[in-house]
């Protein structure tokens, strides 16, 4: 396919002579004691048309020191954006800004001493640790504000310098400001100039000066509270519960950010104490299970890489009732990303060892309308219109990945039921041969379920209905089990998929027959 380009035409000779005209005459109309403000507009309107109006320097130095805080503020923006690239011009404006730093008006001593600290140049430096040092002091909060985060600007512009000063130190008395929003840019501002040595230091002083205002910071000041908490490390076991105790209420908070802050931090205080890593793990699942209900894509993919993470690590699910285990299933509104990732926790959770016959069989129906693609059917039902492609091919991706799921928790029951026997038998002293039995008896049984879904999946897709209906003996046994019910579709032409879409659903279910097929003939 050709490209097409606009061609945009160069300017003439004679608009170039205009333009530089231009200029000219504004620094020349400068020095008249016309109207500055018109005169800051048009420079303003040439800088935005990428014009060098640098020729303007001095004059708009002179302007600055008007009272009208309009032209102000663009001869502020001017002096930044050429004062990096003129030394000489820069310490013009040196003496005007300086004096701005010590007006009355607040708004005018934050203007200046932003635009002294984003001058660009190393040269200047030792003029601004007076005015930066009174802007710590100031008492208009917004000036304080301005100074701390223009040690940002000085750090990105000479590091040696900021960390040789005494910056660093006047940024960690800062954490004391009375303004909560002052505090926590001293914090930002530590994390950004410290980066390099771990961030922020946080002794015991400031965790307890921190934790003593957590009824001050709003829910975005507390995300970053929270998360520097996290570098503390207490150094007996009455100083973490009294930390948890103390930011305990963040497990309720409105903020879902504050919420995931907060477990963080408890999963950091807790990692050496063993005896309460059960109520943690319980805490922990309440508010991640909470979450998975969010309609916020991001919140609840970070709820379930945690909640995976849980499993993995301690083998188990303690949240494994019906109403717990419903909240790990997909959603229609769901992307294929996050359906993957609930199949694969649902998977993980059906072959812990701490789950009922009854949760596991729970997990596996879910699995099976899945598969069945119940929710592609719910879709076209309604007004009997037909998907797109691409809508049709996200739900047979996800339907083979909940076949996948099935045949894995089939196939890899025999590894977990050992586990499940080592467990049984050695901390309840229970015996080996019963519980042996026990294990053996779970792993029929799942095994089995799984099986009977993959062979309805299997008549599903071959659609071969009429097998179930001669049968009525095994109809009556699907019907038992709810293998029937739990399938919307009773056709596979209801769902409208191509040739190639049904082959891959079929041999995804045959493959993973086949594959407990093989290992029931190894173990025989």
């Amino acid at each position: 396919m050709p490209h097409h380009f606009i061609l945009l035409p160069y300017p003439s000779t004679e608009n170039a002579n205009l333009t530089a005209m231009d200029v000219a005459e504004l620094a020349e109309a400068f020095k008249q004691p016309s109207n500055h403000g018109q005169l800051m507009q048009r420079v303003q309107e040439l800088m935005g048309q990428g014009i060098d109006v640098s020729s303007t320097f001095a004059a708009v130095v002179s302007s600055a020191s008007t009272r009208d805080i309009t032209i102000k503020k663009a001869a502020y923006a001017f002096l930044a954006k050429y004062g990096r690239t003129n030394e000489e011009l820069c310490f013009l404006s040196i003496n005007t800004l300086h004096q701005d730093c010590a007006d009355l008006d607040p708004m005018v001593r934050s203007l200046a001493l932003r635009t002294l600290c984003s001058l660009g140049q190393r040269s200047v430096l030792r003029f601004l640790l007076q005015p930066l040092s009174k802007g710590f002091q100031d008492k208009n909060a917004h000036v304080r504000k301005t100074a701390v985060m223009a040690c940002i600007s000085l750090f990105e512009l000479d590091p040696i310098f900021v960390l040789e000063s005494e910056i660093v130190d006047k940024l960690y008395e800062m954490l004391r400001d009375r303004d909560t929003q002052v505090a926590v840019n001293a914090i930002l501002a530590l994390e950004t100039i410290l980066a390099d040595e771990g961030g922020i230091v946080i002794n015991q002083n400031i965790m307890a000066h921190l934790i003593r205002r957590y009824k001050d910071w709003n829910p975005s000041q507390l995300q970053v509270i929270l998360g520097v908490l996290c570098r503390y490390k207490p150094q007996t076991n009455d100083e973490i519960y009294e930390i948890m105790n103390n930011v305990d209420e963040g497990l309720q908070h409105p903020s879902l950010a504050v919420q995931m802050a907060t477990l963080r931090l408890f999963i950091w205080l807790c990692q050496d104490l063993n005896e309460i890593q059960e109520d943690l793990q319980k805490t922990m699942e309440e508010t991640l299970l909470k979450h998975l209900n969010s309609s916020i894509p991001e919140l609840v993919h970070a709820s379930l890489c945690h909640l995976a993470l849980v499993v993995e690590t301690t083998g188990r699910l303690q949240h494994n009732a019906t109403q717990d285990l419903s909240a790990l299933f997909c959603r229609a509104t769901d992307s294929s990303v996050i359906k993957f990732q609930r199949l694969n926790l649902c998977t993980t959770v059906a072959l812990s060892t701490a789950i009922s016959d009854s949760a596991s069989t729970f997990i596996l129906e879910h699995m099976c309308e899945v598969a069945g693609m119940k929710s592609l059917m719910l879709l076209q039902k309604p007004s009997r219109a037909k998907l797109d492609r691409h809508s049709i091919e996200a739900h047979v991706e996800v339907a083979v990945r909940a076949i996948e799921a099935i045949g894995s928790i089939g196939s890899n029951m025999r590894p977990h039921h050992r586990a499940l026997v080592s467990d049984l038998a050695s901390p309840s002293g229970m015996d080996l041969n019963l519980s042996r039995q026990l294990g053996e008896q779970r792993e029929s049984n799942i095994t089995k379920i799984c099986l009977e879904r993959l062979f309805r999946l299997l008549v599903l897709f071959s659609n071969m209905e009429h097998v179930l209906e001669e049968d009525s003996a095994r109809k009556e046994k699907y019907k038992k089990v709810g293998m029937i019910d739990s399938l919307m579709p009773t056709n596979i032409g209801d769902l409208d998929l191509d040739d190639s879409q049904t082959a891959l659903l079929l041999s995804t279910v045959l493959t993973s027959i086949e594959r407990k097929r093989k290992m029931r003939r190894n173990e025989i």
